[in-house]
C-alpha cells in the first residue's frame, strides 16, 4: 500500500513539472509580426529607385571650372608614370683619350626625367673615372668605363648598364738613344750593350716599345733594349712605338772581332791635381758622370751625416749582378785623397766600359757578372774639417763642440784641425765596430780628432750607413781606402776557406800595387774597424789598403804613382769571382 501511494505522488510531481516548463518556454518566443517594418544593419545597402534628373538651365554665360591653385609642391599622381619609350644610349661608345690629359663621359641620351648615374672603370691601371665623369689616364692600354643609370621616375628597379670602351695612347712625341757619343757603337764579339734612351716630352708615359735589328745574324736586340753581338759585321738597331713606326730611333752597329789590348779614353771629370778634393767637388763629379754614364752607374743615398751631408753608394755595372763588391774611401778625414782616386777609378771604368780589357775580359763582361758598390766619401763632415777647419761645419751645436775639442787638444789651431780623422763627433768611425771595441782606442774616454770610439759599437750614422750597405749586399770582397803607408792589412784571424780567399785577394792587390800585406790584428788598440768587422762578424775576405808614403793629407805629388798602381785594383777584384 506504502508502495502505490510513493509511485502516485511521483507521477504527479513529474507531470506538473512538465506543464509549468512548457508555459515558461511559450511566454519567451513570439511569433513573426507580419505588418512590422524590416531592420536594416550596419553592412546592408539599400537600393533606392532610379530617378529622372532635372533638366539644365539654360544661361547665357557658359559655366568654367575654376583655375587651379598653384603650390611649390609638385603634384604628383597615384597613378606609375607610363613606360618610357626609349631607353637610354651613349653618343659614342668609344673613346680615345691621350696621356696626360683628360676626358669627359660622351653625352646620354634618352635619359629618364628623374635618375641616378655612377661610373666604375674595369681597370683603374688604364684610367680612372669620377663620380662627375671625369676620366683619368693612369697608363697606356685600354679599359671599359660601366655607366650605371636608375630610373628613378618609373621603377627604381629599372636599371640600364651603358658599356664605354675606353683606349689611352701615349703622348710621345719623339724617341732618343741615350749616353752615345755618335750614331754608330762599336762591339766585339760576344759582348753586350743595353740600349737606353729619352722620350719627350718628359711627362709621356713610356709605351710599348719594338726593338728590330736589320741583321740578326751579326747583332741581335732583346725586348729590353740589349744588344749582343754575334759576328762581325754591320746592323742597325731600331726601335720605335708599338702602333706607331713615325716614333723612333735607330743607331748602326759595327761588330769586330775580340782584341787583346785597348787604348784608355782620356779622362775629363774628375780632377787628379787638385790638392784639396772637396766634398762639393766630389758631388759636381758625380752629377758630370750620371748625366754622361747614367746607362753604366746608379746613385743612391745610404745615410745622412750629423752636418746634414750625403752619404752616397753609386753602383757601377749590373745592380741585379748575383756578386757584388764593397768598396769604400775616406772613412777617416785627413785621408780624403782615397776620394780623389775611387772618384777617379769610376770615371776610368766608365769611360773605358766597354773598350776596356782585363785579361781577355771586356770590362762591360765583368761587371755584368760582379757589381761594384762605391761609398766614395764615407766622412764627409770629418774630410770637410780637415781641409776647412771650423768653417767646414754648418750646424752651430757641432761647430761648437769641435771648437771645445780643438781647444782642449790643439790649442783651436789649424794644424790641429788639418790632422783630423774623426766625424764631426769626435768619433774616430774605423774604431766604432764591434770586434774588440771594448779593448780599443788607446784608452780616449772623450770626443777627440782621432781613436775616440764612441759610447758603444755603431753608435755612429756613418758606421750604420755602411753596415747597413754590407748587410744588403752581401758582398763577395769589401775593399777600404785608407791613407799612408803602401800597405795592405787583411788579416784578422780567418780560418780555412775564409782564409784562403783572403789570402787570394790579396794577393792580387800586391801584384797590382806591390804593396806589402800586414798582419791586420798586430795591435789589439786599433781594433774595431771595418776590416776586423767585415772579416770576423760577416766572413767577407777584405783588404784595407793604404796609399801612399807621406804623412796624411798625403801630398798631391804622389798621386799619379799612386793611380798607376791602383787603377786596375776593382777589375782586377771582379775578375776573381767572375
Amino acid at each position: 500500500m506504502y508502495k502505490f501511494k510513493s509511485t502516485l505522488l511521483f507521477f504527479f510531481c513529474f507531470t506538473f513539472i512538465l506543464f509549468s516548463g512548457k508555459i515558461a518556454y511559450s511566454d519567451t518566443v513570439s511569433e513573426p509580426n507580419p505588418t512590422s517594418e524590416p531592420t536594416v544593419t550596419s553592412d546592408s545597402t539599400l537600393i533606392s529607385e532610379p530617378t529622372a534628373s532635372p533638366e539644365p538651365t539654360p544661361t547665357s554665360e557658359p559655366v568654367t571650372s575654376p583655375e587651379p591653385t598653384p603650390t611649390s609642391e609638385p603634384v604628383t599622381s597615384s597613378e606609375p608614370n607610363p613606360i618610357p619609350k626609349e631607353i637610354p644610349l651613349l653618343s659614342q661608345k668609344e673613346l680615345t683619350i691621350v696621356y696626360g690629359k683628360k676626358g669627359n663621359v660622351p653625352k646620354i641620351k634618352n635619359l629618364p626625367a628623374n635618375y641616378k648615374i655612377s661610373y666604375k672603370a674595369t681597370n683603374t691601371s688604364v684610367a680612372t673615372v669620377s663620380n662627375k665623369g671625369i676620366i683619368t689616364p693612369k697608363g697606356i692600354g685600354n679599359c671599359k668605363i660601366n655607366i650605371k643609370i636608375t630610373d628613378l621616375s618609373y621603377d627604381k628597379n629599372t636599371v640600364y648598364t651603358l658599356p664605354l670602351n675606353i683606349h689611352i695612347i701615349s703622348n710621345i712625341k719623339k724617341i732618343t738613344y741615350q749616353y752615345l757619343e755618335s750614331s754608330s757603337i762599336t762591339l766585339a764579339v760576344s759582348q753586350t750593350r743595353k740600349l737606353d734612351y729619352t722620350i719627350s716630352p718628359k711627362t709621356s708615359k713610356i709605351p710599348t716599345l719594338v726593338w728590330k735589328s736589320s741583321n740578326p745574324d751579326v747583332a741581335t736586340v732583346s725586348t729590353n733594349g740589349i744588344i749582343k753581338a754575334k759576328k762581325q759585321g754591320k746592323a742597325k738597331i731600331s726601335v720605335f712605338v708599338k702602333g706607331n713606326k713615325a716614333i723612333s730611333d735607330s743607331i748602326k752597329v759595327t761588330v769586330t772581332k775580340r782584341a787583346d789590348s785597348f787604348s784608355p779614353k782620356k779622362l775629363s771629370i774628375v780632377d787628379p791635381s787638385s790638392s784639396r778634393y772637396t766634398y762639393t767637388a766630389m758631388e759636381t763629379d758625380i752629377r758630370q758622370l750620371q748625366k754622361k754614364y747614367g746607362d753604366r752607374i746608379h746613385v743612391t743615398t745610404i745615410g745622412n751625416s750629423y752636418d746634414n751631408r750625403k752619404i752616397c753608394e753609386i753602383t757601377l755595372g749590373n745592380p741585379n749582378a748575383t756578386k757584388n763588391i764593397v768598396i769604400n774611401s775616406a772613412i777617416h778625414a785627413r785621408e780624403y785623397m782615397t776620394s780623389q782616386l775611387t772618384m777617379r777609378q769610376l770615371e776610368y771604368y766608365c769611360s773605358n766600359y766597354y773598350n776596356g780589357i782585363y785579361k781577355g775580359r771586356y770590362y762591360s763582361e765583368l761587371f755584368d757578372n760582379v757589381c761594384i758598390h762605391l761609398i766614395p766619401m764615407l766622412n764627409p763632415d770629418g774630410v770637410s774639417i780637415s781641409q776647412f777647419g771650423l768653417k767646414g761645419i754648418h750646424n752651430a751645436t757641432l761647430r761648437r763642440n769641435v771648437e771645445k775639442i780643438g781647444k782642449k787638444y790643439g790649442n783651436g789651431s789649424f794644424s790641429f784641425y788639418k790632422k783630423w780623422k774623426a766625424n764631426a763627433r769626435g768619433v774616430d768611425l774605423n774604431r766604432n765596430f764591434s770586434p774588440g771595441w771594448k779593448t780599443s782606442a788607446r784608452n780616449y774616454k772623450h770626443p777627440n780628432s782621432a781613436y775616440y770610439k764612441g759610447t758603444m759599437p755603431a753608435s755612429e750614422k756613418e758606421t750604420q750607413a755602411i753596415i747597413k750597405t754590407i748587410n744588403l749586399q752581401k758582398p763577395v770582397a769589401t775593399l777600404n781606402y785608407h791613407a799612408m803607408g803602401s800597405v795592405i792589412y787583411w788579416y784578422f784571424g780567418q780560418k780555412g776557406e775564409l782564409l784562403n780567399r783572403s789570402k787570394k785577394l790579396v794577393s792580387e792587390i800586391k801584384r797590382l800595387t806591390n804593396y806589402m800585406p800586414i798582419n791586420g790584428s798586430y795591435n789589439k788598440k786599433d781594433a774595431a774597424g771595418l776590416g776586423d768587422w767585415t772579416s770576423i762578424c760577416k766572413h767577407i775576405p777584405t783588404a784595407t789598403i793604404e796609399i801612399g808614403r807621406s804623412q796624411c793629407p798625403v801630398s798631391i805629388k804622389e798621386f799619379p804613382s799612386i793611380w798607376n798602381k791602383n787603377k786596375e785594383i776593382w777589375v782586377a777584384t771582379a775578375s776573381l769571382y767572375d
